[in-house]
């Protein structure tokens, strides 16, 4: 999805670094957050991203802590969210997000799930 606003939330800065660049490269307008906490502020500060990428298991405010302030807060509500993690409890109806998505993952995975969940 072309000139698409998305959130990138992960703390490992070589994920968010390379997934930047590959979604840059899909024509995404990428901004990026290192934790929940850093996301909630960026989406307090600026406007409202298309879509949201995120991963789980983060310091300082996790991904679960992270979806439940976005549920909490009637601002966020409606982003498509899709979460990337290695954690295999969870599927995206536990998490009542969009789509989610295993590590380690093709970026072919990644392109069809950021689509399904704007479509």
């Amino acid at each position: 999805m072309p000139n698409q606003v998305l959130l990138l939330v992960d703390d490992d800065a070589d994920i968010r670094e390379s997934l930047q660049l590959v979604l840059e490269d899909m024509g995404y307008r990428v901004r990026i957050a290192e934790n929940g906490k850093d996301a909630l502020e960026n989406l307090k500060l600026a406007p409202k991203p298309d879509i949201i990428v995120t991963d789980l298991m983060m310091p300082v405010m996790n991904g679960f802590e992270f979806l439940q302030a976005l549920r909490e807060h009637p601002k966020f509500g409606g982003i498509p969210i899709v979460v990337m993690s290695a954690n295999r409890g969870y599927d995206a109806s536990d998490l009542k997000v969009h789509e989610m998505i295993r590590k380690p993952f093709e970026i072919a995975d990644l392109a069809r799930s950021l689509h399904k969940a704007v479509s």
